[in-house]
């Protein structure tokens, strides 16, 4: 869930970067088009769907899995070693 646009049925997602990776400075980025179109799907079936254990879901995003925790607003990337986790936040666009 790298840098990109957003999704287009109403919110993009972002990811917070405090640990300089890949260079970047601290601050939200974007995720691909591709993956806020996937996260706000699945966000969009959570709000439908209140009751029915939607919290935790796992999204794939180029070469990574990540576990997106919709009840904490955390990502955490299943792919690498490191199992880093980051806050996520849903902006309207």
């Amino acid at each position: 869930m790298h840098e990109g646009g957003g999704g287009e049925t109403g919110g993009k997602w972002q990811y917070h970067v405090d640990d300089g990776v890949d260079g970047k400075r601290l601050d939200w980025y974007d995720y691909t088009v591709e993956a806020s179109s996937v996260v706000e799907g699945i966000y969009m079936e959570r709000q439908m769907n209140p009751g029915c254990a939607l919290e935790v879901r796992t999204v794939q995003s180029g070469l990574f899995s990540y576990r997106v925790d919709f009840a904490s607003m955390q990502q955490t990337n299943l792919t690498h070693a490191a199992h880093r986790q980051r806050p996520i936040r849903r902006v309207c666009v």
